[in-house]
């Protein structure tokens, strides 16, 4: 680590080591993403599965007539 003036300004790590973070920040993203994903279907947001897929059917079909 370097350091300037007593803060760290520059790591370096192997590309394997970075990798590693990386994916670990990825899986964090993922799991903060499906909690509040749960909190919101707790609290009663969002819509049931069946009608998200006939919205979903209903924009593709409208997209494929012309």
């Amino acid at each position: 680590m370097l350091s300037i003036n007593g803060g760290a300004e520059l790591v370096i790590q192997d590309a394997a080591s970075y990798r590693k973070l990386l994916d670990l920040t990825e899986r964090l993203d993922t799991i903060q993403a499906i909690k509040e994903g749960l909190a919101s279907m707790e609290r009663g947001e969002g819509k049931a599965l069946e009608d998200a897929f006939e919205a979903l059917e209903g924009e593709i079909l409208a997209k494929a007539s012309p």
